[in-house]
């Protein structure tokens, strides 16, 4: 029985509060700063918040913070807790004896971004990754302690990790490491934590979604619904599924497509990024 087993990213944005609760409590914080409460009625926090974003009034946003759960692999994660105002909580290679039945004996590792699926790179990470395991099991069964085995794995072994911002830090994060001046696997988990955050909290990340994705998008609505050529020559839409949450997606109906040159989608579930690989067909 084999020892490994690999995995793609993935990132779930924890959704505490509604997204009603969280824009009547940032509403109510920045109208003190103007004496406005009396301006408060239904439907008028959103355009009260994007105002005081325009206009780089911030430090409003500050008393909402947001969690999300992370699983990526131990370099990206030591990029990310680079990120100084933020709390973090990340799975312990000390605590975590991977030869234990709870970790089904085996260890994760998460697939680069480079990878492709069938190629020789890809073979011969995957033999690297079988040699680490190995080494960690034989090391565990000489009577080694975890922590002490853990010295040979390698920086594509899975973390899994809580993170806390508030809000403004999150954008800022998102601004960071969404850039294409960013490392590419960092990037990726940025991308998929905007898509969540974007869909949670449109009118505290439309903007940065928009502007990466869809330059000419001003609204949710607009960036969601960009209409490009299907990837399948004459039809409308296709059938793709998520090879992290296993959610079949209808392109026309809860994908997204950010960019129309590259066509890049992401599922709405979770998202994570999808490729011509997880195409299954048109429709």
């Amino acid at each position: 029985m084999s020892n490994v087993k690999t995995m793609l990213p993935k990132v779930e944005v924890v959704k505490l509060l509604s997204e009603k609760e969280i824009m009547n409590m940032i509403e109510k914080a920045g109208r003190v700063c103007y004496k406005s409460e009396d301006l408060i009625k239904e439907g008028s926090a959103e355009k009260f918040i994007k105002n005081i974003i325009k206009k780089g009034h911030e430090s409003v946003i500050e008393h909402i913070s947001i969690s999300a759960i992370i699983f990526t692999d131990r370099a990206t994660s030591h990029q990310i807790v680079r990120h100084r105002i933020a709390s973090y909580s990340q799975e312990s290679q000390r605590y975590c004896n991977y030869s234990k039945d709870k970790f089904n004996n085996e260890i994760i590792f998460i697939e680069p971004v480079f990878l492709d699926k069938e190629s020789a790179i890809k073979s011969a990470w995957l033999n690297a990754m079988n040699n680490a395991a190995k080494s960690y099991f034989e090391l565990i069964a000489l009577g080694a302690k975890p922590e002490q085995a853990s010295t040979v794995l390698p920086n594509a072994t899975k973390t899994e990790l809580v993170m806390t911002m508030n809000l403004r830090e999150w954008r800022h994060f998102l601004k960071l490491r969404t850039s294409k001046e960013a490392d590419p696997q960092i990037r990726e988990i940025a991308k998929m934590l905007l898509v969540q955050l974007n869909d949670y909290l449109p009118a505290i990340f439309n903007d940065i979604y928009a502007d990466l994705y869809n330059p000419k998008a001003t609204t949710k609505e607009t960036s969601l619904n960009v209409i490009v050529e299907s990837l399948i020559e004459g039809t409308n839409s296709f059938i793709m599924k998520c090879p992290s949450c296993n959610k079949k997606i209808i392109s026309s109906q809860q994908a997204y497509i950010h960019d129309n040159i590259k066509r890049e989608w992401y599922c709405r579930n979770c998202g994570q990024k999808l490729n011509n690989y997880n195409l299954l067909k048109g429709v």
